[in-house]
């Protein structure tokens, strides 16, 4: 095989004479009237130079998998108070009948309920109720605690439902007309020890 130029090694060969004058050859010795030397071809690194300009962003990769969940936070502050809500309806009230006493309730400015109780005129475990209702009003009672079927009655007059009677007993009075109606709750009680009643307006 025919020596190269640089040779395997990566070296130049070459022959200069007394006057500098250089030639490159592919392989020594050298004439007598010339001194060899050689070079590599592969000079010295040279300095790093500058950073380039940043290149331009790329495009959005896809979306990596879902993560593992992370570990359960600590509970937060109480929130503060929110504000006050507005009022709510007044609720039911009782009026109440001692023994001995007699007391009438208006219904819807369309009739009313009278009670007595006793003892006074009445033996003392005995009351009595009577309704008056207006000539355009109806009139519902509702007595079906007691056992006995609810009934309505005409307007325009005045009856007593319960002349007398006796024991614990819970009716529901009901009065309405065309543009008003009312109701009240009544709570009798009657014992040997006397008698009362418990009121209650409920619309």
């Amino acid at each position: 095989m025919s020596p190269c130029i640089p040779g395997s090694n990566g070296l130049i060969q070459g022959c200069y004479d007394n006057g500098g004058n250089v030639k490159v050859i592919a392989a020594l010795p050298c004439l007598r009237s010339l001194t060899a030397f050689s070079w590599n071809q592969e000079g010295p690194a040279g300095a790093t130079g500058p950073a380039g300009p940043t290149g331009p962003a790329g495009a959005t990769g896809p979306a990596g998998a879902i993560g593992l969940q992370g570990v359960k936070g600590d509970k937060g502050d109480t929130g503060p108070a929110g504000p006050a809500g507005p009022q709510g309806a007044s609720g039911a009230t009782f009026e109440r009948l001692t023994a001995g006493d007699q007391a009438s309730w208006t219904i819807a400015d369309i009739g009313f309920l009278y009670i007595g109780s006793g003892p006074g005129g009445l033996s003392a475990n005995q009351y009595l109720m009577g309704i008056g209702s207006a000539a355009n009003a109806s009139l519902w009672i509702d007595d079906s605690i007691a056992g006995v079927s609810y009934q309505t009655v005409g307007g325009g007059s005045f009856f007593y439902n319960l002349n007398p009677a006796t024991g614990d007993r819970h009716m529901v009075i009901r009065m309405s007309n065309s543009t008003k109606s009312g109701t009240r709750d009544v709570f009798l009680e009657g014992d040997a020890g006397g008698c009362a009643a418990s009121v209650q307006h409920t619309s």
